[in-house]
């Protein structure tokens, strides 16, 4: 397994947040996660991606991530955190370019190798056109592919992102969703928290359903988004079909 994780466990203050989450995740699937407001997503992302002390473990690639050396983990996994925050007035191509420090000695020039991974990330989350642009001075959906691009380019193996499709207009939301399952199929694994459901059911090979810090189902989307589980997680019913291979699904009418 590329990502692996055992019964995963944060406490904020006194607050049990995330409560022994155990997930397996091979390479070459996109991996939704699921599930509402204040169910743990955020945290079981930040959790996998080292970012918050919890109880448990994770692996990457068979390596126990709290013995992995930081140089090392950040060249295995890329995160992309919620919020399109941007530290700095850069052009979005320098920004992008952090996503590469992984990559070089401390204080190294950018090498060619780098040059192109940027070059691609760019192309894939469609802002080559603003690459010397401030990202101060980009829209929050532009802002948002660039911050994106700059995990891409990283190019690891194990890609974690936290509403990769918010604020971002139907087209770019397909766009960038497309862009997460071409990653996927190259032998590397991504994991997105999503809240939109009917590009969860679409897109993702497998998602992961969490309500009140604990993981309520895994499995294909068809098998998660069953009307029970919808009913106990959102409380809401669903409107579904099929379009060829594809199955979609949005909120019908609200359980009160």
């Amino acid at each position: 397994m590329l990502l692996e994780a055992r019964k995963l466990t944060v406490r904020l203050g006194a607050r049990e947040v995330l409560h022994e989450t155990t997930l397996a995740c091979p390479a070459g699937r996109v991996v939704g996660l699921i599930g509402p407001n204040g169910a743990g997503k955020t945290t079981l992302l930040r959790a996998l991606a080292g970012l918050v002390p919890c109880g448990g473990e994770v692996r990457l690639a068979g390596r126990a991530l709290a013995s992995t050396p930081p140089r090392t983990r950040a060249r295995l996994l890329a995160y992309l955190p919620q919020g399109h925050v941007a530290h700095w007035p850069l052009p979005a191509g320098e920004l992008v370019m952090l996503g590469r420090l992984p990559h070089r000695r401390f204080g190294a020039p950018p090498t060619d190798a780098d040059r192109a991974a940027v070059a691609r990330a760019l192309e894939m989350a469609d802002v080559a056109a603003f690459s010397t642009r401030r990202v101060d001075r980009l829209s929050g959906g532009e802002r948002a592919r660039v911050l994106l691009a700059r995990a891409l380019a990283v190019e690891a193996p194990i890609l974690l992102v936290d509403e990769p499709t918010a604020s971002l207009d139907p087209y770019h939301q397909l766009h960038i969703m497309e862009v997460l399952r071409d990653y996927a199929r190259g032998e590397r694994l991504v994991i997105a928290v999503l809240h939109d459901l009917s590009l969860a059911a679409r897109f993702c090979d497998d998602l992961l359903l969490l309500t009140e810090g604990r993981l309520l189902a895994q499995g294909p989307p068809r098998e998660v988004l069953a009307d029970e589980r919808l009913a106990t997680a959102f409380k809401v019913t669903a409107l579904r079909g099929d379009d060829g291979d594809a199955h979609w699904l949005v909120p019908g009418s609200r359980i009160d």
